[in-house]
């Protein structure tokens, strides 16, 4: 066995120079311009690099096609923009929303495809569902309808099926709206659920209904009641357009602070929705 070196176009072999000829393993051609250097040892490093790129892409790939699945058919995550249902949820807070809490979706990320339905939504449930008249927006509001329910307001008083919910008054906040009015909240039971609404204090001009809530559809409100574009304003809610139940507030963050350390809501962390 010869002991071989190389430099760019000469190898030496036992101490004696030898000239590379074109076709040797260390001749590459490049359009005319003739490089002779060891080529095995140049591309080896560079292929191995490339494929622990490769192996890392594809575990990042796998892992973001994981967490959008998880996302689309078990929890999905959720920030609330507007105050439609403020005092039970605050502009800010971010939602662990259970999609599977009463069918099992097609785990495909941007579906909504129900597989198997094995529930329904309950009075008193707070709920995320496309908008019925923009599909791609997604709303949330409190089921207060279930089909076959007859839904009516008398004033701040929401009726289903003839029956008053019996409202109690809560408190009063120390807060008024843009035009002046002072807000009231009360403590309303839903099912099993008793939860906070919230009310302009003598608003007159609540009245609506009565309305049937038709087949496999809800009624859905929202509880800051004068404050509100639901079921009321667009109709009811089919059952395919519903995405999932929230469950909980993980985080809330309160962007009108001044002072990024109380931006935090503290009180609202990993706090069960009533």
């Amino acid at each position: 066995m010869r002991n071989v070196r190389s430099v760019p176009g000469i190898i030496y072999a036992q101490g004696k120079p030898e000239p590379v000829h074109a076709g040797s393993p260390h001749h590459v051609d490049f359009g005319g311009f003739e490089i002779n250097v060891p080529v095995k040892k140049f591309i080896q490093p560079c292929l191995g690099l490339l494929k622990k790129w490769a192996r890392q892409a594809l575990i990042l790939l796998v892992a973001a096609l994981s967490v959008l699945m998880f996302q689309t058919s078990v929890i999905g995550n959720y920030k609330i923009p507007t105050g439609s249902m403020i005092p039970t949820l605050l502009i800010g807070d971010f939602l662990f929303v259970s999609k599977c809490a009463y069918s099992l979706m097609l785990p495909l990320p941007f579906t909504n495809i129900n597989l198997w339905r094995y529930g329904s939504p309950a009075r008193g449930d707070i709920i995320v569902f496309q908008f019925p008249d923009e599909p791609r927006l997604d709303y949330i509001k409190r089921v207060v309808g279930i089909p076959g329910d007859k839904i009516e307001l008398r004033g701040p008083i929401l009726y289903i099926n003839d029956e008053p919910l019996k409202t109690l008054p809560a408190e009063e906040l120390d807060v008024k709206t843009t035009l002046g009015m002072r807000l009231n909240t009360y403590t309303e039971p839903l099912g099993k659920i008793e939860h906070q609404i919230q009310h302009v204090q003598y608003l007159e001009s609540r009245n609506f209904g009565p309305i049937e809530v038709g087949a496999d559809s809800y009624f859905v409100l929202g509880d800051n009641r004068d404050n509100s574009r639901d079921s009321r304003i667009w109709g009811v809610v089919p059952f395919e357009l519903i995405r999932g139940r929230a469950l909980m507030c993980w985080i809330s963050w309160n962007a009108e602070e001044r002072r990024w350390i109380d931006r935090l809501r503290r009180e609202r962390l990993f706090k069960m929705l009533d």
